[in-house]
C-alpha cells in the first residue's frame, strides 16, 4: 500500500499511541512541549535522556521511547502499513467522520482505530449490555429485543463480552441490522475467543471499534473506561440482566453522565441477577416492557434530539422522504389516530419496514405518537 496520500501527522501519531508504558497523559504532556509526534520520532538521543531530567517522562519511558525512534520494527511508515494490511483505520476527534455523538461526551478518545464501518450518526442507536452469565430469561429477552430493533433500523452497540453483549450482536445481525462492538483491547484481537464467529462477522455487518491501538491485549483496567464508548454511541442504553454489584453499573454511570436514558429489563425480586435492573429502576431508570414500547419512547428521545440540535421538520429537508416505505406508512397515517395494529393491517409492508418507516416517521416530526396512538403530525405533513 502507498502511503503517499496519508497524511504524515497520522502515521506519526499512531506510532506514538503504540509505544507501551507511554500511556494517554504522557503523550499528552509531549506533544504540550513538542507540537506533534513526528518531531519526538527524531528527537535526538542527548534529548531522549533529558526527558526524565525534565520530568517529562520517567527514566524508563524515556529508554523505551528510544529504543521505538531506532529499532526498525518500528518504523512509522512500516507499522501503519502493517495495520492497514489488517483492514484497521483510524479516527481522530478532529476528523470529520469521527463520531459526533463521541465528541460531546466527557474524556472523548483522542483516537478511535476501526475494523469495519463507525455507527451512522443520523440513525438511532441502543446499547444493550447485561451479565456475561446470564439466565434463560435474560438470553431470550436480549434476543428478542435486539433482533426487533435492529429489524426497525436502529444500531445495536455492545462491548462483545459472553452473554447479553454476545447475544445482542448476534441477534441484531441475525435480523439484518447494523451492529458496533466496542473493545477493551486492540481491534486486531477477538476478545473473548469463544466470540470468534462473531467477531469476523461483525465488520461485514457494522464495525468494531477501539481506543486503544493494535497489539494491546486485554486487561481489566481498560473495560471500564472503554465503556464510555459504548454508551457514547447511543441514543439509549438497555441493561438486561445485573446484579447489584456488577462491571454493567459502569455503563450506567456512564450513560447517565452523558445525559442519556437509560431502561433497564425488570425481573423477579428473587433472581440475583436482576437486582441491579430493578435498582436501576427503584432509582428512575426506565421500564423495558417490550421492543415496540421502547422504539415509541425512542421515536421521541431521537426528536427531542434533533429538535435541540435545530434539525427540526421544516429545515431544508422537508417535503423529502428518505425511503418509498415512509412515504407508504405516511400515507395511512391521519389525525384521528390509529394503534400499531390498525396502521399495519392496512399496509403491505413487511413488519420490519413498516417498523423502521414508522420510527423514522417520528423521529422526523412528521408523525407523533399519544397514548399508543400514531397521528399525522399536520406541521411536518409533505
Amino acid at each position: 500500500m502507498s502511503l503517499h496520500n496519508i497524511d504524515s501527522k497520522m502515521i506519526y501519531a499512531c506510532w506514538l499511541d503504540r509505544i507501551p508504558s507511554i500511556g494517554a497523559v504522557s503523550a499528552k504532556r509531549l506533544l504540550a512541549e513538542y507540537g506533534n509526534a513526528e518531531r519526538l520520532y527524531r528527537l535526538p538521543e542527548k534529548e531522549v535522556k533529558e526527558l526524565s531530567e525534565r520530568k517529562l517522562l520517567t527514566a524508563a519511558q524515556a529508554e523505551r521511547l528510544r529504543e521505538w525512534q531506532t529499532d526498525f520494527r518500528y518504523e512509522p511508515h512500516r507499522l501503519y502499513e502493517e495495520m492497514t494490511a489488517q483492514g484497521i483505520r483510524v479516527l481522530f476527534c478532529e476528523d470529520r467522520e469521527y463520531p459526533e455523538k463521541l465528541r460531546d461526551i466527557p474524556e472523548p478518545p483522542n483516537m478511535l482505530y476501526i475494523r469495519g464501518d463507525i455507527p451512522d450518526g443520523s440513525k438511532p442507536g441502543v446499547s444493550i449490555v447485561g451479565a456475561r452469565l446470564c439466565s434463560d430469561y435474560g438470553r431470550y429477552t436480549a434476543r428478542k429485543f435486539a433482533h426487533a430493533l435492529a429489524e426497525a433500523g436502529v444500531q445495536i452497540i455492545s462491548g462483545m463480552a459472553l452473554g447479553i453483549d454476545g447475544i445482542s450482536h448476534q441477534a441484531a445481525m441475525e435480523a439484518g441490522g447494523r451492529t458496533f462492538a466496542v473493545l477493551g483491547c486492540g481491534v486486531d484481537i477477538c476478545y473473548p475467543a469463544q466470540n470468534k464467529d462473531i467477531y469476523e462477522r461483525i465488520p461485514k455487518q457494522g464495525g468494531i471499534l477501539s481506543e486503544y491501538p493494535p497489539g494491546t491485549a486485554p486487561c481489566a483496567g481498560l473495560f471500564p473506561r472503554r465503556n464510555r464508548i459504548i454508551s457514547g454511541l447511543a441514543d439509549v442504553l438497555l441493561v438486561i440482566e445485573a446484579r447489584k454489584k456488577s462491571g454493567t453499573l459502569i455503563t450506567v454511570d456512564a450513560a447517565l453522565e452523558q445525559g442519556k436514558e437509560v431502561y433497564a429489563l425488570p425481573g423477579r425480586v428473587t433472581d440475583a441477577l436482576s437486582g441491579g435492573c430493578n435498582g436501576l429502576i427503584a432509582q428512575g431508570a426506565g421500564i423495558a416492557t417490550s421492543p415496540e414500547q421502547l422504539l415509541e419512547e425512542l421515536s421521541e428521545i431521537c426528536r427531542r434530539s434533533d429538535l435541540r440540535a435545530g434539525r427540526a421538520a421544516g429545515d431544508e429537508n422537508a417535503g423529502r422522504f428518505d425511503s418509498e416505505p415512509e412515504r407508504l406508512v405516511y400515507a395511512l397515517l391521519s389525525e384521528e389516530g390509529q394503534t400499531v395494529d390498525m396502521l399495519m393491517s392496512r399496509s403491505a409492508l413487511a413488519p420490519g419496514a413498516f417498523s423502521a418507516a414508522l420510527m423514522h416517521l417520528c423521529i422526523s416530526g412528521r408523525a407523533v405518537c399519544r397514548q399508543g396512538r400514531y397521528y399525522r403530525d399536520s406541521a411536518g405533513d409533505c
